[in-house]
């Protein structure tokens, strides 16, 4: 059962009960009472009725229930008696008159009458003997004014009952339209959270700027449910918006927009301005291009400014159908997501750039280190021949073969430094290969193919953040630059395991050898570059090495807490 249905059933009850005590009242009043309800414009049906009543008229009143007054009265609206009820009705005001015969030919007799109004648009009709007028008079006295009340509360208790049911599902619905509206705002600002977390998501992933842009308006597209959009941005000069990344525009649009110059009345309004514009009808506003003028009001345009810094890198729009409307919300959450967007454009360029110049720092690094080490060691090569060629043209031929294994061992060291230079060129992809995998394929690439017996003893480690994988490879990398360029090592091994809670990091060569406690004044050998990286990782750099007794470098980095 419905609520409305269990309430509805609490009235009816309660007013039945109300209604029961006002007719026992009714039941005991010692002399003939009719309760009558007003039906417009001019019925009085019989509702209540006493056993005094019935033994008086001779009848069975409860056969009378339901009849009109007219009938139980035949001559009651001829002698304007049914007019005097009536009018006891809107008054108020007590009538008295003599009865009148009843009908069907019953019982008749001289009575007194006394008509009352009862609330609820109800009349009481009581009567006796005429002998006993003065007792009609003392017991509706003592009577009238109780029924009156039972009556009355019965009402009331029902008005106020039906009142409060009322009042309550007023504020249920009121309180319901506010849950449905505090829940529609908490759903769109979680989807406007979310849009802005997946466009600085893709913002943090490092893509090309066309690729960024790409992803960035899907989502803001799949967003706001929309399905044409638009991204510009204003070329290196700043004198044109050139069109980058589209989805879903009609080819007839497309066409006319993929440059728009500065001096253009929509690109100047939106560098002046920046700030949103919205132009229901694009043939209606002659701050777009002219050439869009010929598509017959078929589309509606919104531009929001991506910017950066406070300057406008470019524009996001929105391509709709004619008069499409768009919220408040929706166009500050085009501006959030654009200002977002640009702050994208702009760490994009950025990165271009520290790439950029990242490259040409390497270019002259391999410039110096060509210099530096392979162009001497061609040098070196070319005096050996010269000398070698005057030592057999003089037949020393023991110095000339001396000369020829000098020869060799100075190619065999321009091989290794070549062999690294390449592999250096190549990029590192640590996220992928992980610092084993790149630990074996540096050996593999470099020592591996020099004639140096390279080996990796590895467990298996945790899954280490990236800075501290990338820390741990540089100082491996220089502990075996190292070996490879100055040691003249013939074999090296790299030891990688966990140990109380420590990653631990072995590199061992059996070249020549060095005094470290001379090698830090001399700055050489990348000794300062690898202290310098393990204190950056909170770890300790240790190395051990002998002159003619190989070196052994360990390093050893706690393992951040959380990682498993």
């Amino acid at each position: 059962m419905t609520r409305e249905l269990i309430e509805k059933k609490q009235v009816e009850v309660a007013l039945r009960e109300l209604l029961q005590t006002s007719a026992d009242i009714v039941q005991a009043i010692p002399v003939g009472l009719f309760i009558y309800q007003y039906q417009p414009p001019d019925q009085l049906l019989l509702v209540h009725s006493n056993p005094e009543a019935e033994r008086l008229t001779g009848v069975t009143t409860p056969e009378w229930h339901g009849r009109e007054f007219n009938e139980i009265w035949p001559q009651a609206r001829e002698q304007g008696i049914t007019q005097a009820f009536l009018a006891v009705i809107e008054s108020g005001q007590m009538f008295e008159t003599e009865a009148l015969p009843y009908a069907d030919n019953h019982q008749a007799g001289a009575f007194h009458i006394r008509a009352f109004s009862m609330p609820g648009q109800r009349l009481g009709v009581a009567f006796e003997n005429v002998t006993k007028r003065k007792k009609v008079a003392t017991t509706l006295q003592d009577n009238i004014h109780e029924l009156k009340i039972a009556y009355q509360q019965a009402i009331i208790y029902a008005q106020e009952l039906t009142r409060e049911i009322t009042e309550r599902k007023q504020a249920e619905r009121q309180i319901q339209k506010l849950n449905e509206e505090l829940e529609q705002r908490v759903t769109d600002r979680t989807r406007d959270l979310s849009l802005l977390y997946e466009v600085t998501l893709v913002a943090s992933e490092s893509l090309a700027m066309e690729a960024m842009l790409e992803r960035s308006l899907d989502r803001v597209l799949a967003s706001i449910r929309h399905r044409a959009g638009i991204i510009h941005l204003l070329d290196e000069k700043a004198e044109t918006l050139n069109l980058i990344v589209q989805q879903g525009v009609p080819a007839d649009i497309l066409a006319k927009i993929d440059a728009i110059p500065l001096h253009n009345k929509l690109a100047r309004w939106m560098v002046e301005h920046n700030e949103p514009l919205l132009i229901p009808d694009i043939t209606a506003d002659a701050r777009l291009p002219a050439k869009l003028a010929s598509q017959g009001g078929r589309y509606a345009f919104l531009g929001v400014p991506m910017r950066a810094g406070g300057q406008m890198l470019g524009l996001l729009s929105l391509i709709g159908k004619r008069n499409q409307q768009f919220s408040v919300e929706e166009v500050a959450l085009l501006a959030s997501v654009a200002d977002q967007v640009g702050v994208a454009v702009e760490n994009t360029r950025l990165r271009q750039q520290a790439e950029h110049a990242a490259i040409i720092e390497e270019r002259e690094r391999l410039a110096r280190e060509l210099h530096d080490s392979v162009t001497q060691s061609l040098y070196s090569l070319t005096l050996f021949a010269e000398a070698g060629t005057e030592l057999i043209d003089a037949k020393d031929f023991e110095a000339a073969k001396h000369n020829l294994l000098r020869m060799g061992e100075t190619a065999q060291q321009a091989l290794k430094e070549m062999r690294l230079m390449v592999y250096e060129l190549r990029p590192l992809d640590l996220q992928r290969e992980g610092l084993i995998g790149a630990l074996h394929q540096r050996l593999s690439a470099v020592e591996g193919r020099v004639d140096i017996k390279a080996r990796l003893v590895a467990e298996e480690l945790v899954e280490l953040p990236s800075p501290v994988e990338e820390g741990l490879y540089r100082i491996a990398q220089e502990a075996l630059n190292n070996a490879l360029k100055h040691a003249a090592a013939t074999s090296v091994t790299v030891y990688l395991r966990v140990e109380n809670e420590q990653v631990e990091l072995e590199i061992v060569d059996d070249g020549k050898g060095f005094d470290p406690g001379a090698a830090p004044a001399a700055g050489g050998m990348g000794l300062v570059s690898m202290q310098e990286r393990a204190k950056k990782l909170g770890g300790t750099l240790t190395i051990l090495s002998t002159p003619h007794k190989g070196t052994r470098v360990k390093v050893n980095v706690k393992i951040p807490e959380g990682v498993q």
